[in-house]
């Protein structure tokens, strides 16, 4: 039941750097030539879900890798 607590709390560290380092590169793109009106408020929400939605994909993946590679050592202990 500790393995699993310590599961979540390494999941939600990786959800939050991941989406912290995602909104850092987004933050380098120059999305204001997608919009026509210069529109800031607009383009903020944008780079705000665009960050989530990157840092959970990444978070997601070092997760996944993570979970894949504690079960595979259930295959060497037989």
């Amino acid at each position: 039941m500790q393995q699993l607590g310590l599961h979540a709390l390494l999941s939600l560290f990786i959800y939050f750097v991941t989406t912290a380092l995602a909104f850092q590169a987004i933050k380098c793109l120059d999305l204001s030539k997608l919009f026509k009106i210069k529109k800031i408020f607009e383009e903020q929400i944008l780079d705000i879900f665009l960050a989530l939605g990157l840092g959970y994909l990444v978070g997601q993946f070092f997760i996944a890798f993570m979970d894949y590679s504690l079960t595979l050592t259930n295959l060497f202990n037989n």
